[in-house]
Formats: structure tokens, sequence, C-alpha cells
């Protein structure tokens, strides 16, 4: 089963028309925590937090673990690097602007 997880950004752009994560979903608590930091409120701020521990306790959290840390790490050294996998397919070049 392929599991489905959007990035904080997806949200962002689209939030007027969320207005409930279907709990088929899964979420991230990274993307909860990015939407923790930007909340305009604290009545927003409680929502998240609600919305955090509902995922949690229907086993749809997606939880980092301190290996899954290192991998990120590892893959996004590598893409400014510019090394390519052994994996075959196209290998994007990564750069981050110098205004970021």
């Amino acid at each position: 089963m392929p599991i489905v997880s959007f990035d904080t950004s997806v949200f962002i752009s689209y939030k007027a028309r969320l207005k409930a994560i279907p709990e088929s979903s899964f979420v991230s608590i990274v993307v909860i925590q990015e939407l923790m930091a930007g909340a305009r409120d604290n009545s927003e701020l409680k929502a998240w937090e609600a919305t955090a521990k509902k995922f949690e306790s229907i086993g749809r959290l997606l939880v980092p673990t301190t290996e899954d840390w290192l991998l990120a790490g590892r893959a996004l050294n590598s893409l400014l690097r510019g090394l390519k996998s052994n994996e075959v397919g196209i290998h994007p070049n990564f750069t981050l602007s110098k205004n970021n």
C-alpha cells in the first residue's frame, strides 16, 4: 500500500480549502511542527496539536527515527555535492540559492 504524506507547502498553499485532513491519510510530525510554528494564533496552534494527537491515536502519524534523519542527511549531502546514486534513472542537479 503506498503512503502519501503532503509537505508543509501543500497545506500552506491550499489552507483555505483544507478543513480537515482525512483520517485515511498519513501526517508527518515534521509537517505538523512547521505548521504549528507558523500558526497565526493560539486557537490554530491548539488545532494542529489536536490533529497530531488524533493521527497518533489512530496510528497514522509519521515520526522520523534517528536512522530516518541520518539517511535524509546523507541524501541531501549527496545532492548538494552532485554525487550520483547506484540507482538507474534521472539524477537532477540540486543547488541552494545564495539568497536562501
